[in-house]
């Protein structure tokens, strides 16, 4: 039996909370109410996977401390954990925090799962990210970074079909039905939405038309589990192929009805290409411990990296879940790969006398 935290985002400083329990059900929380903003309802379903996340290491035999954090890691409390869940998504509200917190658990010695404030950041920053996998050889669409809205078509920019996603967010927030766009007029008015609405860059690509798969990576060295596909096939007319904002938080909406995670089908020499494409993506970044991938491929058998997510969801009915239990492992089977650096970091330390 190990000592385990669970530390996930709290949504507001009076949420704030470190409980603990080693015979039941850790402390509940409410699900989140489908009537609340789509932004307050990400924010909560954090709250949510981890009370599932301690619930299932519970079962296993730990003593699990939940704890929501606002503003600091509460890392003076957590010292005698052998390994704390790192599901911390934003520190006081803002995402673009992430990495500090996993740096506050770094710079205190606590043995984490999931990915360094290194990786967290270069990944936060999508500009970054997709610089760094193009100078390792990885294919990503082609692409620019605006920090304006641009006067005329941004040179360098292939004439077509793009993408607008903000440089600096995850969970598809800013993304809509209007984010693939083709022609200067529609480009300037998504480039506006993310650069004056939102406040940040925007990363522009050539949107690749196919299918879109995920590969989910658990441990280190890194292990490619079964692939996932975006079925888009019910999606309706005119309303484009991609998973928007709404198709992740907005139960009500035909992109969320319209964008199942299943299992991927493709010839062994297909699949193949895109694990090794998976490994030199964890490769180029430094992933371990759980990470999915977001990939595109043509018609041509071309595959495309189109966006990183370390520290993915790992609620039970996430895809990185499915795709664990694809590879034949139980929801606690995963999470105990999830914790294994962590666990074997703690062991080593305690091996020191530290």
């Amino acid at each position: 039996m190990a000592n385990i935290a669970v530390l996930y985002s709290a949504v507001s400083s009076d949420a704030e909370v470190l409980e603990t329990s080693s015979s039941e059900e850790p402390p509940q929380q409410a699900d989140p109410d489908p009537l609340q903003p789509g932004h307050l309802k990400s924010r909560l379903d954090n709250a949510v996977v981890a009370r599932r996340v301690a619930s299932a290491l519970v079962s296993r035999g730990h003593k699990v401390t939940l704890g929501a954090v606002w503003d600091r890691v509460p890392v003076a409390r957590l010292r005698g954990m052998h390994a704390v869940v790192n599901l911390l998504e934003h520190l006081a509200d803002d995402s673009s925090r992430e990495a500090e917190a996993a740096q506050q658990l770094l710079d205190a010695g606590i043995p984490f799962s999931g990915n360094a404030p290194a990786v967290l950041r270069a990944c936060q920053r999508k500009e970054v990210c997709r610089e760094t996998l193009r100078d390792a050889g990885v294919s990503v669409p082609e692409g620019l970074t605006l920090r304006e809205v641009p006067s005329a078509w941004p040179e360098g920019l292939p004439v077509g079909r793009v993408i607008v996603k903000p440089a600096h967010e995850d969970a598809s927030e800013g993304i809509d039905a209007r984010a693939v766009v083709d022609g200067l007029g529609p480009l300037r008015e998504a480039v506006a939405r993310v650069v004056e609405g939102m406040r940040q860059p925007a990363l522009v690509e050539r949107y690749v038309e196919g299918r879109e798969l995920t590969a989910s990576l658990l441990g280190f060295p890194v292990r490619v589990l079964p692939l996932g596909e975006i079925d888009f096939s019910t999606m309706p007319a005119g309303l484009p192929h991609i998973v928007t904002y709404a198709a992740k938080w907005e139960p009500n909406s035909a992109e969320y009805a319209c964008t199942p995670s299943v299992e991927c089908r493709l010839d062994a020499a297909t699949t193949a290409r895109v694990g090794k494409l998976a490994r030199a993506t964890a490769g180029a970044l430094g992933l371990t411990d759980v990470a999915r991938l977001d990939l595109r491929l043509d018609a041509q058998g071309n595959v495309y990296v189109i966006d990183v997510n370390p520290n993915c969801d790992l609620g039970p009915d996430a895809g990185f879940a499915k795709a664990a239990a694809r590879a034949g492992m139980s929801y606690g089977e995963m999470l105990e790969g999830v914790l294994a650096r962590a666990l074997k970091s703690r062991a080593q330390q305690l091996s020191l006398g530290a």
